[in-house]
């Protein structure tokens, strides 16, 4: 049974990475990544929306509802791996918020649970 939980929830951090990741085809066609991080909280423009299909815009406003399920420093971990204009690395990360690499994985692990949970990938009764 714990085998199993545990094969779920990789399985759904997995494809939370994928859909993150896909999402960046989208900020190519908006021009930009409609997501900025102002205050330690990631906002979202609309500016650019016109180049989406409603479809597409639609999965970023979802990923901006889910995002407020995470605290601070967790938006800050998911803005700058997957929703800034440029990706950074985990160890950039670490250091930009100047905190030990285990609290850093930690903290990442815990956003991408919350954020799987949030969309969907995962049920919530298999997070623990």
């Amino acid at each position: 049974m714990v085998n199993t939980k545990k094969f779920i929830k990789k399985q759904a951090i997995t494809n939370l990475k994928c859909y993150l990741y896909n999402c960046r085809m989208l900020f190519v066609k908006m021009i930009q990544s409609p997501f900025s991080l102002e205050n330690h909280h990631i906002e979202i423009s609309k500016r650019h929306f016109s180049f989406l299909e409603p479809n597409e815009a639609n999965q970023l406003l979802r990923i901006n509802t889910a995002l407020r399920a995470l605290d601070s420093d967790e938006q800050i971990i998911i803005f700058h791996k997957y929703l800034g204009k440029q990706t950074l690395m985990d160890f950039e990360i670490q250091n930009l918020m100047a905190i030990s690499e285990r609290t850093y994985y930690r903290k990442k692990k815990r956003a991408l649970i919350k954020l799987a949970i949030a969309l969907h990938f995962l049920p919530f009764n298999i997070k623990g």
